[in-house]
């Protein structure tokens, strides 16, 4: 069984999943092993035994403080739109971002970046993604405004103001530093998430 078994005043807790979940949880390749290390760990995070994690409780336990990135992740994680992670969300969301690949994280930075989810990149979604990458600078600091002109131009390639999807990933390698905030949450997310249970 589970590490946390019940509630502070010694009341079972019930299950976090149920049949039909273990089969799409071993359908992505994941053992009941696998199944109940998650299921430690989302119950260490649900210290109210609520069965779901709220993202300001998740983050302060990460110790993560909430930013366009955290936040996005967040919304993310939270397929239902319910402001809430339920624990399929907590298991599916961190299999498939714990182990994207380099192209896959690529991806992945620009739809965090497209707040407004219209396939592109404005002037200020691009100046808020530069913006996580140097500690919340904006272009009203001249050392900043022209790295983002300088990113613009170059990942702008025609030159309309927005840069699409596949002009970002044409130039990402020209600029990784766009994808190191969601590197670093990827692996602190992994130490202190999934290994939670182990420390």
């Amino acid at each position: 069984m589970g590490l946390c078994e019940s509630t502070p005043d010694g009341r079972p807790l019930k299950p976090l999943y149920k049949r039909d979940d273990i089969k799409d949880f071993e359908a992505i390749g994941l053992t009941t092993p696998d199944i109940e290390h998650f299921s430690d760990t989302f119950r260490r995070f649900d210290i109210l035994n609520k069965e779901a994690l709220r993202i300001d409780d998740y983050l302060l336990d990460l110790k993560l403080t909430r930013n366009l990135m955290t936040s996005q992740i967040f919304n993310f994680m939270d397929g239902s739109g319910d402001n809430e992670i339920s624990f399929r969300e907590f298991v599916f969301y961190n299999w498939q971002f714990l182990s994207m690949s380099d192209r896959d994280i690529a991806g992945f930075s620009f739809d965090l970046y497209d707040v407004e989810r219209d396939g592109k990149l404005s002037v200020s979604e691009l100046e808020a993604a530069l913006g996580v990458v140097h500690g919340g600078k904006d272009s009203s600091d001249p050392e900043f405004k022209k790295k983002l002109d300088a990113l613009l131009a170059l990942m702008d390639a025609d030159k309309d103001a927005n840069v699409t999807r596949k002009e970002y990933q044409a130039h990402i390698r020209d600029f990784p530093a766009l994808l190191f905030p969601v590197f670093e949450i990827q692996v602190y997310w992994c130490i202190y998430s999934l290994l939670y249970v182990g420390v």
